[in-house]
């Protein structure tokens, strides 16, 4: 029985681990090393659940242990919080912030789920803070329990589009008498997230994929004017929608057949054969560094109120891939640019440039590594291609290929 639904929700998706994932970041140092299990297994753990930030913890798991019968516990751990406090009173302080304040966010964002399937808070306070949502279920219950991480799945997406909607009408609102046109622009252009099916792909994957924004023009604004990107959407969508494979965009007549649509699926397929992995383009979670939409990316606007980096950083620690894409590379404005600068400022001695490949003329892919990544990946190969609106992969296929498999190969990421 827990055989099956532990395969179950690999199948839809979910990473799971006869490991304890608290065991894992509390002994850093035996990460190899397997906490001592009984035989035969009966618990195993969902990791890197998508849950926001909402209160300060720092790890999310859920354990299912199936007996008599199947018992499902989410925990939330309080560990950095407390890691610095020594006195009494500054203990007693975050434990009353965490009475007063944390436990009644997080009741109210797992109000629907903990009432539909009837799940139970309980909390310890020790040398850190567990919160843990649990329930009893009979052993026949195995669809429930799918059904309920699923739900918590579609909670976290909901919070994504509500923000980011928030964000996208708080800036269309401040910025209407200071920059009207760009006013104009963000209110008639909209805004796009994912370019892959959340539901499918927001997970743990071994590849990020990131372009710069959404293309649009104001002109064209007619074929944005009555779209909105949210849960609902992804539902009406097949599981394995790509938007580089489903869409058609104007004014080409076929779905996926405009040219940038086309080379998209060229540089990840190269990728996707070098790591002799069982998944499709479909598979892979596709967006934006920016979720706002314009002609180009000169012209979008670049003010502080559309920087969507928080967003990036929580689904980099939900999908922890090895491997990030950046359609293109460009040394002022591109996706590789804005992501490399990134790291650069953390100040952190954990980027180490790499040699480019120089294709033609001014076009060449670049790449650089990240040791010990802020998503807990040891390694991470991130690659930029010269934007692909432009550059055909297709006419370079054994150059790029040789170049991305001597990067896979010699780094060796997946040790």
């Amino acid at each position: 029985m827990i055989l099956k639904l532990k395969k179950d929700l690999e199948t839809e998706g979910f990473e799971t681990s006869w490991q304890d994932p608290f065991f894992a970041w509390m002994h850093p140092e035996d990460a190899k090393m397997k906490e001592p299990q009984s035989e035969p297994k009966n618990t195993f753990y969902i990791c890197d659940l998508p849950i926001p930030k909402i209160v300060p913890f720092d790890l999310a798991t859920i354990s299912i242990t199936v007996d008599k019968q199947i018992n499902f516990q989410l925990s939330l751990y309080y560990i950095k919080i407390l890691e610095d406090e020594v006195d009494g009173d500054a203990i007693n302080n975050v434990f009353d912030r965490h009475a007063t304040e944390w436990s009644v966010k997080r009741t109210d964002y797992f109000a629907n789920i903990s009432s539909r399937f009837s799940l139970l808070w309980d909390t310890e306070y020790d040398a850190h803070i567990e919160d843990c949502l649990y329930g009893k279920f009979p052993v026949t219950s195995s669809e429930k329990i799918i059904a309920m991480v699923n739900d918590m799945q579609e909670l976290y997406l909901k919070n994504v589009f509500g923000r980011v909607k928030q964000q996208y009408e708080n800036a269309a609102e401040k910025l209407k008498d200071e920059m009207p046109d760009v006013a104009k622009q963000l209110t008639d252009l909209k805004y796009s997230i994912f370019y892959t099916n959340p539901l499918n792909t927001l997970k743990n994957g071994p590849i990020y994929y990131l372009g710069f924004n959404p293309g649009g023009s104001i002109e064209n604004s007619i074929y944005f004017k009555d779209y909105e990107e949210n849960l609902e959407c992804f539902k009406k969508k097949k599981r394995n929608w790509c938007e580089f494979i489903d869409e058609t965009w104007p004014p080409h007549k076929e779905a996926g057949n405009a040219p940038l649509q086309r080379r998209v699926k060229s540089i990840l397929e190269i990728i996707l054969k070098e790591l002799k992995i069982d998944q499709g383009i479909s598979d892979i979670f596709c967006t934006n560094l920016y979720f706002f939409r314009s002609p180009n990316a000169r012209k979008l606007p670049k003010h502080e109120l559309l920087n969507c980096w928080k967003y990036h950083e929580e689904f980099l620690k939900i999908i922890r891939p090895k491997i990030v894409v950046c359609n293109g590379n460009g040394k002022n404005i591109s996706a590789y640019t804005v992501f490399r600068k990134y790291f650069d400022s953390l100040g952190k001695n954990d980027i180490k440039e790499l040699d480019p490949l120089k294709i033609y003329g001014k076009y060449s892919i670049k790449s650089f590594t990240i040791e010990n990544s802020f998503w807990g990946i040891p390694r991470v190969l991130v690659l930029g291609v010269p934007h692909l609106s432009r550059f055909s992969p297709e006419a370079k296929i054994t150059e790029c290929t040789q170049y991305i498999k001597k990067k896979i190969e010699t780094l060796d990421l997946w040790n």
